[in-house]
């Protein structure tokens, strides 16, 4: 299994502390999107490291760790579309 650097460990803490802070503020429309943009990224960082391996095992969790990506990183597109289109009305 992979382990965590210490930037992505300081990056994600960084940003689910802002996250969190924001479901407090007027701006809470926006907490959800960074918190699944920490998802999106290490399920990023998790589809780079299975990939590189040449282990069968590896290659399947790096399939499923794609299509995660690609689930969490449309919600997370979609969700900042509609904060910004409901900003601009």
């Amino acid at each position: 299994m992979r382990k965590p650097t210490k930037y992505e460990i300081v990056f994600s803490i960084i940003l689910l502390i802002l996250g969190l802070s924001l479901m407090f503020t007027e701006y809470k429309e926006w907490a959800n999107p960074i918190i699944f943009g920490v998802l999106t990224f290490q399920q990023i960082k998790n589809y780079v490291f299975f990939r590189k391996s040449n282990v069968q095992e590896s290659k399947k969790r790096a399939k499923t760790s794609f299509y995660c990506t690609l689930i969490i990183g449309s919600s997370t597109l979609f969700m900042i579309v509609l904060n910004l289109t409901s900003l601009l009305s």
